[in-house]
């Protein structure tokens, strides 16, 4: 091999090996840490790109709180309307109940962009229905405010909150 192209290929085995050392080192102690790049060989310069800070998946805080609203829509056996309040966790989980012309619970996810999925269940009977509540989630200053639809085999109407972002 020409000496001209051997400095390039040695550094970049020390850079790798350097790495390797690292990635092992870490994995047997139990923590974590960004690879530092290798001393540079005379004549040769090694650079390393920042590593970007992790991003988180959980619900942002802004869209952590409480909010209270309306349902209303058509049923099998006509309108149907009534209360709910539901809460958003930092993690993006949704626990919630409701009361009207049906009683139930939701369970969901809000995503970090607002995006609601939830599901309840409505009605007895041959006329009992899942239910799925889709809307999106926005805050304005300390307020969150919800807008949406929901709807089922049986059912659908529309539905709409606000609250204290906490």
């Amino acid at each position: 091999m020409h000496k001209s192209r051997l400095i390039p290929v040695c550094i970049t085995l020390v850079l790798a090996l350097a790495l390797l050392i690292t990635i092992v080192g870490c994995k047997s102690s139990g923590t974590t840490s960004t690879p530092t790049p290798a001393a540079t060989t005379t004549g040769a310069v090694a650079t390393a790109s920042p590593t970007p800070a992790p991003t988180s998946t959980s619900t942002s805080q802004a869209l952590q709180g409480t909010l209270t609203g309306t349902y209303s829509g058509q049923g099998p056996k006509g309108p149907e309307s009534g209360t709910f309040s539901m809460t958003i966790y930092g993690n993006g989980t949704i626990e919630g109940s409701y009361a009207g012309s049906h009683t139930g619970t939701l369970k969901g996810q809000v995503d970090t962009s607002g995006n609601l999925n939830a599901t309840g269940t409505a009605g007895s009977g041959v006329n009992a229905d899942n239910v799925t509540w889709q809307g999106k989630v926005t805050r304005s200053g300390k307020s969150l405010n919800i807008q949406g639809t929901w709807s089922g085999s049986k059912r659908s109407g529309t539905f709409s909150a606000t609250g204290p972002a906490s």
